[in-house]
């Protein structure tokens, strides 16, 4: 199924603007609910100085991929870590972790939130984040450098020209592009 971006469910606040994949507190519609264990991914733009009022999260694997950062991360469990751009960070919310995402920088910074649900259930918080190496035209398994607990994958990939992907039989895979375009079986997609 393919879906232009500009299909997305929008939340355009003064200090945030989100771009919703699938249906998720302020965004609703019944077409776009999740893909699998995949139940959120939100493409933000943070204001310069910004922060994400503190909220918390159960029972869920969060990826954050930082697009153009810094961002900023802190959380009750006390790490305070300013993630780089390129930097991918993973929340294991479990029985409850709340966190604020901020925006240090004097310009926009945009990030991903990539949320899968969590297949062990009031397990133990945690946090971790890595800075990920992208050679040209490989995929780096994320969830090897920052495993979930789901029967899911998280992959990444800097595409400038072709790549290939094996796929498995009676596994389903959903792609988005973070910039540029692509054409993958021979449709082209933005």
């Amino acid at each position: 199924v393919k879906r232009p971006a500009d299909t997305r469910g929008i939340l355009d606040w003064p200090w945030i603007q989100s771009r919703r994949t699938f249906s998720n507190n302020s965004y609703w519609d019944p077409c776009y609910m999740n893909f699998g264990a995949l139940k959120v991914i939100n493409d933000d733009i943070l204001a310069a100085g910004a922060t994400v009022p503190e909220h918390e999260h159960r029972e869920y694997n969060i990826y954050g991929y930082v697009v153009d950062g810094p961002c900023e991360h802190r959380d009750n469990l006390g790490n305070r870590t300013r993630v780089p751009s390129g930097a991918v960070q993973r929340m294991v919310s479990g029985q409850g972790i709340r966190h604020t995402e901020s925006n240090p920088s004097p310009q926009p910074i945009r990030y991903l939130q990539i949320w899968f649900r969590a297949q062990e259930k009031n397990t133990a918080p945690g946090y971790s984040w890595c800075q990920i190496d992208r050679p040209v035209n490989q995929f780096i398994s994320v969830s090897d450098l920052l495993p979930m607990d789901t029967d899911a994958g998280l992959y990444t990939a800097n595409i400038q020209g072709s790549a290939s992907f094996t796929t498995q039989p009676g596994r389903r895979y959903y792609v988005y592009i973070v910039k540029g375009s692509g054409t993958i079986n021979g449709e082209t997609y933005q």
